[in-house]
């Protein structure tokens, strides 16, 4: 899947001439088997945004699970026709970029494409680490299908590779070198495995059944004579990273969309990655990622601990790192800039708790400056600074005042690692910021039992211990009331209104347990409570 227009360029036949050792024996060193509950986003980062990056698409990339979700141990990516933010048509696309990357190895997919369409361009592809920008950064097509309006293109699936010309730091030049394999029925009817074999000396592209037999190669190149930079295909000698989309229109099926398409998916029962590190000892394998676990509990504050911190500091376009410009002691992160930067971030990892998707989070804390300034107080992934969520909380200090803020948004997706980041915009020079208190953690769970302070109304509970039924009565009208879990999630809630009423604990586990009664004049009141 090319990010700039492709242009082809006839490649020499002595590209086509070597041999793989008779020896090679891979072994599994990675693998997404797509078995968590949602997307695992210490593996995959969405890109989200319209025109497919130079490819003319007519879709908007989205990171809503109506356009990618998992069920039954599958990844599934849905291309869908829907007017979202200009564009009249939605998909998917996900990157491992900074979080799985591979230098040689076997990579294979056990995928099942769309059904074609005119205009359904689905891809299983790679790119790579050792430039910034395409085509100097090199691309692997392991799989796509590029269904135009011509049905017998619905048959056919492509493996291409891709890299500059004129090496990998000079001029702008396009090398397009692919093959397709044609099928006797739609591509997507089956499963199969679409994969690449890539050693130093090769790459080869090719197809398998769904339990790896009858293996077809699609596309075969040597890399044998790339030594050097020099040469546009040393790219082949960096780390790629994987990638997954579906694209709708763009420049490799004519720019067209079929007028009576309504939506298609692209099934994905796994990824894996084999490497072969006694014949190929240069192969690597960068894996940042993490196992998805259990259930992810949004009511355990991720900041209730910091594990590390980083800074970065522009000083007239200079970024840097300035050594002892900020620390934390227990839960009190100061920043001290002794010079006022352009810009300066920085940032604390909390303990590592996962943020859950599409659930709704509060970040609350405490700040204060020595002198007038305005920051941003903001959560990003430490895995993936692209990951971020309460980007608006800008506050203006006033030089010794203690300011408390508190501001919820959901999560579009996981989030691994969450740190947080102080923002400051030329700020004043020897300023001293103080955060303390911060906690972040689902919104469920923001009313912790220390926050609630009790009043000196008459309450009581009968019985208690409870079995299943109690009654609660007090000396003034309840308005409402709440179970609450120790640490603070909301169980149940009951509307009250009156003096005294029976509540129904019959749902409750045993345990021990916070009532939370709050009155009609919004004063409130807490007692334990125990359930046999």
């Amino acid at each position: 899947m090319d990010i700039k227009i492709k242009r082809c360029l006839l490649i020499g036949v002595a590209m086509l001439t070597f041999s793989l050792p008779m020896s090679a024996a891979y072994e599994l060193v990675w693998s997404d088997e797509f078995d968590c509950d949602e997307l695992n986003t210490s593996v995959w980062t969405y890109e989200t945004g319209a025109g497919g990056w130079g490819n003319g698409e007519s879709e908007y990339y989205t990171n809503r699970a109506d356009n990618l979700y998992l069920q039954d141990g599958k990844m599934i990516i849905v291309a869908k026709k829907e007017n979202y933010s200009g564009s009249s048509y939605t998909s998917a696309r996900i990157k491992s970029n900074g979080k799985v990357q591979v230098k040689y190895g076997k990579i294979e997919s056990l995928i099942k494409t769309p059904k074609g369409n005119t205009g359904v361009w689905p891809a299983f592809w790679m790119l790579g680490k050792g430039a910034n920008s395409w085509p100097y950064q090199g691309e692997i097509d392991i799989m796509e299908e590029m269904c135009t309006s011509n049905t017998a293109t619905w048959n056919k699936s492509l493996s291409t590779f891709h890299w500059n010309n004129d090496g990998m730091d000079g001029s702008y030049s396009n090398v397009n070198y692919g093959e397709s394999l044609t099928f006797n029925q739609e591509v997507g009817n089956l499963w199969r495995i679409f994969g690449v074999e890539w050693t130093p000396s090769s790459i080869i592209g090719y197809i398998c059944d769904a339990d790896g037999s009858n293996r077809q190669n699609v596309v075969t190149m040597s890399n044998a004579d790339a030594t050097d930079r020099s040469n546009g295909r040393y790219a082949f000698n960096y780390e790629f990273y994987m990638l997954y989309n579906i694209a709708l229109g763009g420049s490799y099926v004519n720019y067209e969309v079929a007028s009576d398409f309504t939506s298609c998916q692209m099934q994905i029962d796994w990824v894996r990655i084999y490497q072969d590190k006694t014949t190929y000892p240069q192969s690597s394998l960068t894996d940042n990622s993490a196992s998805c676990g259990g259930e992810i509990d949004v009511c355990t504050n991720s900041f209730a601990s910091y594990t590390s911190m980083s800074n970065v500091c522009n000083e007239n376009s200079n970024w840097h790192e300035v050594d002892g410009l900020a620390s934390y002691s227990g839960t009190t992160i100061t920043a001290n800039p002794e010079v006022s930067y352009d810009n300066m971030y920085v940032v604390t990892v909390g303990n590592n708790n996962p943020l859950k998707a599409s659930t709704e989070y509060t970040l609350s804390g405490t700040i204060t400056s020595t002198q007038n300034a305005t920051v941003n107080i903001y959560v990003e992934s430490s895995n993936d600074n692209t990951l971020q969520m309460f980007k608006d909380n800008e506050i203006t200090l006033i030089a010794g005042q203690e300011y408390k803020f508190t501001i919820s948004e959901t999560a579009a997706e996981r989030l691994d690692a969450p740190a947080l980041v102080l923002s400051v915009n030329s700020g004043p020079a020897d300023a001293v910021y103080t955060i303390s208190n911060v906690s972040l953690k689902g919104s469920e769970c923001v009313t912790a039992i220390n926050d609630i302070v009790a009043n000196s109304h008459y309450l009581v509970v009968y019985p208690n211990p409870i079995s299943d039924y109690a009654v609660v009565e007090s000396d003034e009208t309840i308005k409402s009331a709440e179970i609450l879990s120790l640490n603070g999630k909301v169980l149940k809630q009951f509307n009250f209104n009156s003096d005294t009423y029976e509540i129904n604990m019959s749902e409750i586990n045993s345990g021990l347990y916070i009532l939370k009664v709050v009155y009609t004049n919004d004063n409130i009141e807490i007692t334990k409570i125990l359930k046999k």
